[in-house]
C-alpha cells in the first residue's frame, strides 16, 4: 500500500504487487471533529520536534500552538524553538499531566479547534496523519510543497501551498484567520473523499478474499476491526504468534 501514485508505480516497476492507498484514509474521523469553541491561536502544528519538520518557518506567526511527541531531544528542541519563535506555545508542556507528556486525542482535537489553521511544513515525509486531522476538525491547512502524499486530501478552498519562507507561511496563516471558512464544510468535503477511498479499499480486500475462496464482505466486519490509523499495540510474543 503506497501513499502516492508515483510510489505505487515504482514498486510495481520493481515487480512488487502494490496499490495506491493513502494511509490517511484510516484516521478515525470520530476522534477529530469541529467544536464550537473560541479561537486562541493563529495556527497549530502537530509535529515531532525535529529539524526536518522545519518549525523555524513559524517564526513570523503571532500565536502558534505546537503539539508534539516527547523524545530524546525534546528538551533541547523545546528550548531552541522557544527562543527563536516569539509566538510559540507548547501544548504538551501546558496541558499534559506530565512535563511534555502525551496528549489524548480529545485534547488534540480541542487544540486543533482553538486554531485558525493547521501547518504542514516538512519537505518530505509520509502522508502525515495530522494533515487530515486538521481537516476533520474543520480547520484549513497551510502547507509547503512536499514529497510523500500528505496533500492527497487537500482541496484548493481549504488549503494553501506556499514556498518554505517565513513570510509566506505567516501571510497564508493570516489569510485563513480572516477567511471565516465553515468548519463543517471542510469536514464534509474531506469525508466525502475519505469514504470514496475506503470503498476502493473494501473492494480490494474483498478481491483478495475471493481469490482465497472466501465469500465474506469486509464492510460487514469493518466496525469491529477498525481502529485509528489501523494501528494497534500488543505484546511481542502475541505479535510473533501471528507469524507462525
Amino acid at each position: 500500500m503506497c501513499n502516492t501514485v508515483e510510489e505505487t508505480a515504482r514498486f510495481r516497476n520493481a515487480g512488487i504487487p502494490s496499490i495506491f492507498m493513502n494511509h490517511n484514509v484510516f484516521v478515525d474521523e470520530a476522534l477529530y471533529r469541529p467544536l464550537t469553541i473560541e479561537k486562541k491561536f493563529d495556527a497549530v502544528y502537530n509535529a515531532t520536534l525535529q529539524p526536518w519538520k522545519r518549525h523555524d518557518l513559524c517564526a513570523k506567526i503571532g500565536q502558534v500552538a505546537f503539539i508534539y511527541h516527547s523524545g530524546p531531544n525534546t528538551l533541547e528542541a523545546y528550548k531552541m524553538i522557544g527562543e527563536s519563535i516569539p509566538g510559540a506555545r507548547f501544548m504538551n508542556a501546558e496541558r499534559s499531566t506530565e512535563p511534555h507528556g502525551h496528549l489524548m486525542p480529545e485534547q488534540v482535537n480541542q487544540i486543533l479547534n482553538e486554531a485558525h489553521c493547521g501547518l504542514c511544513l516538512s519537505a518530505a515525509e509520509g502522508a502525515m496523519h495530522s494533515s487530515i486531522e486538521y481537516l476533520l476538525a474543520g480547520i484549513p491547512v497551510v502547507t509547503t510543497p512536499a514529497l510523500g502524499g500528505r496533500d492527497f486530501f487537500f482541496e484548493p478552498e481549504f488549503s494553501s501551498t506556499v514556498e518554505p519562507d517565513r513570510t509566506a507561511v505567516a501571510e497564508a496563516v493570516e489569510h485563513f484567520k480572516l477567511a471565516g471558512l465553515d468548519p463543517l464544510q471542510i469536514r464534509t468535503a474531506t469525508l466525502r473523499r475519505v469514504y470514496s477511498e475506503r470503498e476502493r479499499f473494501f473492494n480490494f480486500i474483498n478481491g483478495l478474499l475471493r481469490a482465497e475462496g472466501e465469500r465474506r464482505d469486509i464492510r460487514d466486519e469493518w466496525e469491529s476491526i477498525f481502529c485509528n490509523k489501523l494501528l494497534g499495540w500488543e505484546p511481542l510474543d502475541v505479535f510473533l504468534s501471528h507469524l507462525h
